[in-house]
């Protein structure tokens, strides 16, 4: 999955790209894997941390962060994101 160009686009076998989510303001730079099937991305642009399966569906798992922009996968599972308008880094553990 890619969350470049204000969208997110999945890259597969055919190694070409195609737009599967279009929902959030503003894309930032993280995004981590979620599992075999998902990615869990950040909205620089809002507020939130969401969970996009390969279809597209999104599901808000974190919201009211100062425009998120890094994100990270700890070994128990929980995410770490960091935050450009709190200038801080919270953790956050995915349902």
């Amino acid at each position: 999955m890619s969350n470049i160009a204000g969208g997110i686009s999945l890259v597969s076998g055919s190694r070409l790209a195609r737009s599967i989510n279009d929902d959030l303001e503003s894309p930032g730079p993280g995004i981590v894997r979620a599992g075999a099937d998902a990615a869990y991305v950040v909205d620089y642009g809002g507020t939130t941390v969401s969970r996009v399966d390969r279809q597209g569906r999104r599901t808000v798992i974190a919201d009211g962060l100062s425009s998120p922009v890094g994100l990270a996968l700890a070994p128990d599972g929980s995410l770490t994101v960091a935050t450009w308008g709190a200038n801080a880094a919270f953790r956050i553990v995915p349902q």
